[in-house]
């Protein structure tokens, strides 16, 4: 008597058991598929289209008025909830990067270059848990006094401005690279090593070029590329030691594009 309903009890704690595995690789198998899906939705637009962002006109140097596209999966003015929020988007492979802008702070999924694409990642997160949306980031219209600088000068701070905007298409490129498996982390890492050699070029020539003439927009420029260049050093740490963490390229382009922004800014 005793045996036998010891030998229920035994059979019971196993079909529970059984039913509490069966139930975590469920919750596994659907959480990955929201991952894959969120992965897929971010990283399927159109590639960014390469373009001028600088050019020269006689003695300036300009940069016409343009927008990019943040989709925004959350936002708040408490800092500390944004990151939170960014935490979780961030698992689920989205760039997860805190945006401040007007006291507000933006969780950035990405940064598209046009809102066709845009609008086609909003229609696809719109059955997620949050809250999605679209924050326009308008570059404004800059013109610089080129008129100290050689023809030489002025074409390595068109280059400078050029490279930086590239840098992000670089980087959004890689990004879908690496979640379509076209590239592995290691390969990223040695991608960005040397946009991080072409920053450090780039610095040591624009602080040439300002060494006698003290240009106060030349220097904000260097100022920016010895940023993006810590980005870049972090994001190849990041790629060789944090491999499957597919958000943190998108992370560090968002970074970038926010320098950017920042910089035409204050130019």
């Amino acid at each position: 008597m005793t045996k036998n309903f010891s030998s229920d009890i035994v059979i019971k704690k196993r079909k529970k058991h059984f039913l509490k595995k069966l139930s975590v690789f469920i919750l596994f198998v659907l959480s990955l598929a929201l991952v894959v899906f969120l992965a897929d939705i971010l990283s399927t637009a159109l590639t960014a289209g390469k373009f001028s962002f600088a050019y020269i006109k006689s003695n300036s140097i300009k940069i016409e008025e343009k927008s990019l596209y943040a989709v925004t999966m959350g936002k708040s003015e408490d800092k500390f909830q944004a990151f939170n929020i960014a935490g979780g988007v961030s698992i689920l492979g989205a760039g997860g990067y805190v945006w401040e802008e007007n006291n507000t702070f933006y969780v950035v999924a990405n940064i598209y270059s046009t809102i066709e694409d845009t609008n086609t990642i909003v229609d696809g997160l719109s059955t997620s848990n949050y809250s999605v949306d679209v924050l326009e980031i308008k570059i404004p219209n800059i013109k610089l006094d080129a008129s100290q600088l050689s023809k030489n000068d002025k074409k390595k701070i068109q280059n400078s401005l050029n490279r930086l905007y590239s840098l992000y298409e670089d980087l959004y490129n890689m990004a879908i690279n690496i979640d379509t498996k076209n590239i592995t982390f290691i390969q990223g890492g040695s991608l960005v090593n040397g946009y991080k050699s072409e920053c450090k070029i780039i610095i040591n020539e624009l602080n040439a070029i300002n060494a006698s003439l003290n240009l106060d927009y030349i220097t904000k420029i260097s100022n920016t590329y010895v940023y993006v260049a810590e980005i870049l050093d972090a994001l190849v740490y990041k790629l060789l030691k944090d491999g499957q963490l597919n958000y943190i390229v998108k992370n560090a382009e968002i970074e970038i594009v926010y320098e950017i922004y920042n910089l035409i800014k204050s130019l």
